[in-house]
């Protein structure tokens, strides 16, 4: 039994001087991050900012490489007087032609619209939802309905009456042409 007490208090011994060690140790490291520290603060001081932003010169030398390209690029284009006349009548018929295709294209996608918000209304009439006076599909995705005289957006639906929007237009083609059809 002394043997274990000897024992223990050599170990208690040992594991103390350790302590001790690491404690000197830890005081060692902490002093010397407190001088590095302040002579972090001092250096940072005299250079008067303590952001510097070291991929800054490459940012602007890669600006000025851009830069130089796009001269470069622009001095070798020649055009002759007379091909710039004929290039700037090319260019006003082609804004013409634009305009005239978005005007057409801006009216092709409201009648698509128009026709899909039809379909949606008629589909959600068919399914039982009965209240549903109109759905209006927009291009942004969004499908303001009208239910029982109120505008309600289609997330405030109840869950039924959000299923039955949701199902395809042709879904409700489909079953109308099917010999199955109840409606």
């Amino acid at each position: 039994m002394t043997d274990d007490r000897s024992a223990i208090r050599e170990r208690i011994v040992a594991v103390t001087e350790a302590r001790d060690t690491a404690s000197d140790v830890l005081d060692a490291a902490t002093d010397e991050r407190k001088r590095a520290t302040g002579a972090h603060r001092v250096a940072t001081e005299a250079i008067g900012t303590s952001d510097i932003d070291v991929a800054r010169p490459r940012r602007i030398e890669m600006e000025i490489a851009t830069l130089r390209g796009r001269i470069e690029e622009r001095s070798r284009v020649s055009v002759a007087p007379t091909e710039l006349t004929e290039r700037e009548q090319v260019v006003s018929v082609l804004k013409a032609a634009e305009q005239i295709a978005k005007v057409r294209s801006d009216k092709e996608r409201t009648e698509l619209l128009n026709l899909v918000s039809t379909d949606i209304t008629e589909l959600g009439q068919a399914l039982g939802f009965a209240q549903l006076e109109s759905a209006k599909f927009q291009a942004n995705c969004h499908l303001p309905v009208v239910k029982g005289g109120e505008p309600v957006n289609f997330g405030s639906l109840a869950r039924g009456e959000m299923i039955a929007e949701a199902l395809p237009p042709d879904a409700v083609r489909f079953a109308r042409k099917s010999d199955d059809y109840m409606w």
